[in-house]
């Protein structure tokens, strides 16, 4: 039955993978901004919502990449949670990279 419907299943996944991203920045945003997270995101980038969802798209695209939306017959949690530990870091490495370079 999932097989059948693999495909559907991985749109789903990476649909709130991307939502979940766009939220928990948002969230992270206004808590770390003390609600003026608007006003400073407008200063530092002409559109703050192209900027998060290409975050955000880029963050699914990595968890693609590394082969996370695949169904697997075997597989253990502790696989799973090293390879999604790697991918963070990697988003985190070019996160700082390209504010390295673009210094807002």
């Amino acid at each position: 039955m999932i097989r059948r419907y693999g495909s559907a299943l991985r749109i789903v996944l990476m649909f709130a993978d991307l939502t979940a991203t766009i939220a928990l920045a948002v969230v992270l945003s206004a808590v770390l901004y003390d609600g003026s997270a608007p006003d400073i995101w407008d200063q530092a980038v002409p559109d703050p919502t192209v900027i998060l969802f290409v975050y955000a798209m880029a963050w699914v695209a990595l968890l693609w990449s590394r082969g996370l939306y695949r169904l697997r017959a075997r597989w253990s949690i502790r696989s799973e949670v090293s390879e999604v530990v790697r991918t963070t870091a990697m988003m985190a490495v070019a996160t700082i990279s390209v504010l390295f370079l673009v210094k807002p």
